[in-house]
């Protein structure tokens, strides 16, 4: 009796992997010339047999194949264009638009690659490449239930001389000279999933943190900032709320009140045309008040908490109100 054959997905998803695993290992190759070209290949190959695996399994066994040809599968592009439209019929609009339009460009740069020849462009490549590596996971996690990360043979050791590319100096090169035609098309992308509303991001970023010149310690990229420079970055500073070295950041928004007091009756008038400071008011009110996520009471010398007080209350605070208000009435 002949050996039984492993079925249809799992071939694809062993293949998939497989390329993958090989576009992470080129990539990380200390010499290799046409290095960006050869992995954006290996990733459409990868993406194009992982959505063939979804298709085979979600929508039809045989709309992985040609109309015409049974013998030959379906195109990287009708591929990607049948999991876009299924996922997003299926889980809401635009849940796969992100991860579409990471491809698409991968895509594009495979295709024309021969017209984005300059080592210019390699670091909007490698944003590129880096987001869709995440996005690979996720997919393969949440349809096939596995882990692309957990392979014992997934071992990612970056050492070198240099980062891969300097971020400072690839957002105020002049690229007059340079064929910018993928990056102009990179921008459309973010400013057309912008006006779609759609948060999820198409390329892995890079953050900048600034320090005093006097503390250059640990630091993988130091720039001077000149700001009588026309082409210099725009730059803003960014701070911690806290004493504390290990404290979580967060934004000013996500701690600083939005109203005063007076403010606040107002807000909750024009929600409760009706509403009176009586007892009832001042009961429901000593609840949001000792509720720091919903009152913050400022002191006139902060540092100490002496001196005149003040309470400020969140829009989550006149959310609450009107929830207890009518709980009550």
């Amino acid at each position: 009796m002949g050996k039984r054959k492993k079925n249809v997905v799992y071939n694809l998803l062993r293949a998939s992997k497989s390329a993958m695993f090989s576009a992470v290992e080129i990539h990380n190759k200390p010499l290799f010339n046409y290095r960006y070209p050869t992995v954006a290949m290996l990733f459409i190959n990868s993406w194009e047999l992982i959505l063939k695996a979804y298709i085979y399994k979600y929508i039809s066994k045989t709309k992985i194949y040609e109309k015409d040809n049974k013998k030959h599968t379906i195109s990287f592009s009708k591929s990607l264009i049948l999991v876009r439209d299924d996922i997003n019929l299926k889980e809401g609009h635009n849940v796969f638009g992100s991860q579409y339009a990471n491809l698409e460009l991968i895509e594009i740069y495979r295709n024309t690659n021969v017209h984005y020849f300059e080592d210019e462009l390699n670091p909007a490549i490698f944003m590129l490449l880096s987001k869709s590596i995440l996005n690979y996971n996720d997919f393969l996690l949440k349809y096939f239930k596995t882990d692309f990360t957990e392979s014992d043979n997934l071992i990612i050791l970056p050492i070198g001389f240099k980062v891969p590319f300097n971020p400072i100096e690839f957002l105020n090169k002049d690229y007059k000279s340079v064929n910018n035609e993928f990056i102009a098309e990179i921008i459309r992308n973010i400013k057309d999933l912008n006006d779609k509303h759609i948060e999820d991001s198409i390329i892995v970023g890079f953050d900048t943190l600034l320090a005093s010149v006097k503390k250059i310690t640990n630091a993988d990229i130091i720039a001077a900032i000149n700001s009588e420079d026309s082409k210099a970055i725009p730059v803003t500073k960014a701070y911690r709320f806290s004493t504390e070295e290990n404290a979580i950041p967060v934004k000013s928004e996500d701690i600083l009140p939005d109203y005063d007091y007076k403010t606040y009756v107002k807000k909750l008038k024009e929600k409760i045309p009706d509403l009176k400071c009586n007892q009832q008011f001042n009961d429901i009110n000593k609840i949001i008040k000792n509720d720091f996520k919903l009152c913050t009471i400022r002191y006139l010398v902060p540092r100490t908490n002496t001196g005149p007080k003040k309470p400020y209350f969140t829009q989550s605070a006149i959310d609450k109100f009107i929830e207890l208000y009518n709980k009550n009435n």
